[in-house]
Formats: C-alpha cells, sequence, structure tokens
C-alpha cells in the first residue's frame, strides 16, 4: 500500500494527527501514541499486529492508504467524464421570462429581453422532457430562474403541471426549487409552488437595508429590503428557504449588522443562509464594464475565504443553522459541466451556463419540437477541460473543484479557487472541534518505511498552511 495523494495532515502541541483526505472526503483522527506504534510496526515490517493492523485498516477503508499501483488522477478523470455523461437525471434551469422587475447593476442586464415563453417553447420543453423520459432518463430536476422566474407565474403552473404528469406517466422522480428575487412572493405563490413540488427557494439579499437598497433596486428606485424580507416569510411558511448573501469588500464589513435585523425578525429560527462573493465572470461575447469592476468591489479568493469562516461564526453567534462539514468529493464542476443539463431560456435559446443567459451568440443551442439542435457554442462546452491548466490537475484540492468554474477556464480565468485551498487547517480543526491555533501542517509517512519523505509525494502549496 502507498500514501493516497490527497492526503492533509494537522498535528497538535500533543503530536495527535488530523488527517483529511480531499479524494474521499474523508476524516481521521490519530492520537500521538497510537501513529508512533503504527510507525514503528510498518516500519519493521510488522504492520500485522493487532493494534497497528487496526490502523492500517482504517487508513485503508477512508482512502488514506490506497494500492501500490493505483492512479487516483485517473480514476478520477474517469469518474468525472462518467458523471457528465450521465443521463439518467435530467436537470433543466428555466427561465420562464428573462425579464426582472429589479435592475442590479451587477447582473447581467444587458442580455435580458422582455416577454414570457410563448405556448409553443412551453410545448417543445415538455416534448423534450418526454423524450428524455422516453430515452431512459429516471429523474427530472427543475430551477426555475431568470429574469424574475415570478414575472411569469402562470408559466411556471403550466409547466410544473406537465412535469408532474410526464414523471407519472414515466414512474420518475421530480423535484423543482425556485430562484427569485422575493419581491413578489407572497403566501399563496408559495402554498401553489409547493403544490407542484417546488421543494425550495433561494432569494438574495446584498447587505443591511441601505447598503441593499443601493444595489438590488427596481426601475421606480424605491426600496426593496423589508419588501423582500416580507417574501422570504411568506416562502417560508410553505417550503425551506436559503438565503443567498451577496458580498462585496463593504458588505462583508457589515454582515452582523444584517445577521441582527434577520434574527430580530426571527428568520434565524426558519432560513439557511450562505455568503457568495460578487465576482466577474465574462463571457467572451460580453466585454467587461471597467466601472462595473470598481462598482463591484469584490474580495479575492483568501479573503472571501477568511471572511466565510467569520461568517459561519457569526450565523452560530446569531442562531442560524450552520455547518462545519468539509467539502465533499464531487464528479462535476456544475450544470456546464454535464451533458443532459441545460438553461432553457424564454425564447427557447438553450445555454449551458448561467453566466450566458440572454446571450444569443453564446446560445449552446435552439430547442424545437424536435428536441435540441445544438450550435457551435456547444463545442467548447464539450471540450472545456483542455483549457484546465496542469496545475488544477495536479493540485491536492482537485477532487474537491474539478478546476472549478468551466467558463473561467474557456476565458483563461483560472484564479478562482475554492475556499478550502486557503484555510483547511482552520476548517479541518473545526471540523474537529480543536482551537484553531493548535493545529499546524506536517508531512508524516503513512506506509511502509519511508520515513520522512512526504506523503503525497508532492510539495503542499505555501498557501496551504494557514
Amino acid at each position: 500500500m502507498k500514501e493516497s495523494a490527497y492526503n492533509l495532515c494537522a498535528r497538535d502541541a500533543d503530536g495527535n494527527l488530523y488527517l483529511f483526505n480531499t479524494r474521499r472526503g474523508s476524516v481521521h483522527l490519530m492520537a500521538a501514541d497510537a501513529y508512533v506504534a503504527y510507525r514503528a510496526a510498518a516500519s519493521s515490517g510488522a504492520a500485522d499486529v493487532e493494534d497497528a493492523a487496526e490502523t492500517r485498516r482504517k487508513l485503508i477503508d477512508k482512502g488514506f492508504l490506497v494500492d501500490d499501483d493505483a492512479d487516483e488522477l485517473a480514476e478520477i478523470i474517469a469518474a468525472h467524464q462518467q458523471a457528465r455523461e450521465s443521463r439518467e437525471q435530467l436537470d433543466l434551469l428555466i427561465a420562464p421570462s428573462m425579464a426582472c422587475n429589479l435592475d442590479c447593476f451587477y447582473c447581467f442586464e444587458s442580455n435580458r429581453y422582455a416577454g414570457r415563453m410563448r405556448a409553443e417553447v412551453q410545448s417543445n420543453v415538455e416534448r423534450f422532457v418526454r423524450r428524455c423520459f422516453g430515452s431512459g432518463t429516471k429523474r427530472l430536476d427543475v430551477t426555475w430562474y431568470g429574469g424574475e422566474p415570478l414575472l411569469a407565474f402562470s408559466v411556471v403552473e403550466k409547466l410544473s403541471e406537465r412535469f408532474l404528469s410526464v414523471c407519472e406517466e414515466f414512474g420518475g422522480g421530480y423535484s423543482a426549487q425556485i430562484v427569485t428575487n422575493g419581491t413578489l412572493m407572497s403566501r399563496e405563490k408559495a402554498r401553489r409552488l409547493a403544490s407542484w413540488k417546488v421543494k425550495r427557494a433561494q432569494i438574495t439579499l446584498d447587505g443591511p437595508p441601505e447598503l441593499h437598497d443601493a444595489r438590488r433596486v427596481p426601475k421606480n428606485r424605491k426600496p426593496t429590503f423589508y419588501a423582500i424580507l416580507d417574501g422570504i416569510e411568506a416562502a417560508a411558511a410553505h417550503m425551506p428557504v436559503t438565503l443567498r448573501i451577496n458580498v462585496c469588500r463593504k458588505v462583508a464589513a457589515r454582515l452582523e449588522e444584517l445577521l441582527q435585523i434577520l434574527a430580530a425578525r426571527g428568520l434565524n429560527r426558519v432560513v439557511s443562509a450562505y455568503m457568495a462573493p460578487l465576482q466577474r465572470v465574462t463571457p467572451m461575447s460580453s466585454p467587461a464594464l471597467p466601472s462595473h469592476d470598481a462598482q463591484l468591489d469584490a474580495l479575492d479568493g483568501r479573503e472571501a475565504a477568511d471572511l466565510g469562516l467569520r461568517f459561519n461564526d457569526l450565523l452560530w453567534k446569531y442562531g442560524f443553522a450552520v455547518s462545519h462539514r468539509l467539502p465533499e468529493p464531487r464528479c462535476t464542476a456544475c450544470m456546464a459541466d454535464k451533458a443532459h443539463s441545460f438553461l432553457i431560456e424564454a425564447n427557447g435559446d438553450v445555454q449551458k451556463c448561467y453566466w450566458t443567459a440572454g446571450l444569443r451568440a453564446e446560445a449552446a443551442g435552439r430547442l424545437t419540437a424536435d428536441g435540441i439542435v445544438f450550435l457551435e457554442p456547444h463545442r467548447k462546452w464539450q471540450e472545456w477541460t483542455a483549457s484546465r491548466p496542469a496545475e488544477c490537475l495536479h493540485c491536492i484540492m482537485l477532487p474537491v473543484c474539478l478546476g472549478r468554474c468551466p467558463l473561467r477556464h474557456l476565458n483563461r480565468q483560472s484564479d478562482y479557487c475554492p475556499p478550502i485551498k486557503h484555510n483547511w487547517i482552520r476548517m479541518l480543526a473545526r471540523t474537529a472541534r480543536v482551537p484553531e491555533e493548535q493545529l499546524v501542517p506536517v508531512q508524516l509517512p503513512l506506509a511502509g518505511a519511508n520515513v520522512g519523505s512526504s506523503p503525497s509525494g508532492r510539495e503542499l502549496p505555501t498557501d496551504l498552511h494557514n
């Protein structure tokens, strides 16, 4: 057996070891004396003694030790490709309207267009879903998207009823969620959405009222913060609500103020919250606007990682649900990475990435009565991994990241690594419930007699050591 190439290890002042394997998402705690005994037995070739054998078995079961001939990178790539090509589940982001009643400066506002999804397009969507189930798909997952989907509530109703009927006919599974700005949400709409098996709503805030109302504004420029809180409460009466908090440097400095307001209203008991650092991802056919970069005031990757941990502390302080789990390995990066995942716009254009929504030049296809007619842009999403740099393939975080955002790689913007790369020690400490300052990164052998060697056969990047 040999060490996995995806092992991370930290040690506390007493010599106890805290192991994390990014490929399996597994954690293992090993007391100092247990490691000494295990290493002595392993180095002498007596790893079959009872205590050492039990430790070795756990290390194998959790993926810290692998077969000598294992090619873990090849296995990761193979699993990735298999997941990309799977057609068992059909994932659809559907924009029943690309219009929106808000005018947020950082949104793809130049890409929006008026109008609801026509009856012809709705029928084509139903035919496409039916055809997929007829060819072996077992489950449909729908995200109502936009624009603002509640501007086309009747379309959501008609298509939901059709999807439920098709899934019942084929004995397939069905789930749905909605991404909405919340300003048009009411208890009655939430009740009806729930009756159509919409299981979750995502609603966004941009900080405390003063900052939010300067960013998420309707065309009449009236404040929206408290109207959105009303929408959150309405939705939460019938389904779980995930609150997305868009974060720039100004909002980062005032997150506690926002959580205080939410907790005072009792929303800490009914919503889950996460922070989403604002960032610029510009499709090649949509040039960046310099003024937007300045307005975004975006955090860099390390700032976002540090803020994420502080945000979790604030969530805990104000009674929100908090998870200290380490990230799990993944088989696909996002919807753009899956062959059986599409964004269908109101006009029938088909996209592979929500950043390109509304950009006709970026459309991967057109939805017709006979299915999707793919266009040239579709090719780049099939081949995006060729744009993934070598440093991603040889990064110890690859299993929990897969290179992150395909669009960034296509645009040669591979500079946005996951937070775990910057704060794995601190996240591991929180998972193990030990003080962060007690842990330091170490490289210790776990197999054979290679005492003093790097367990992964590679140097850990310096920016992992914090």
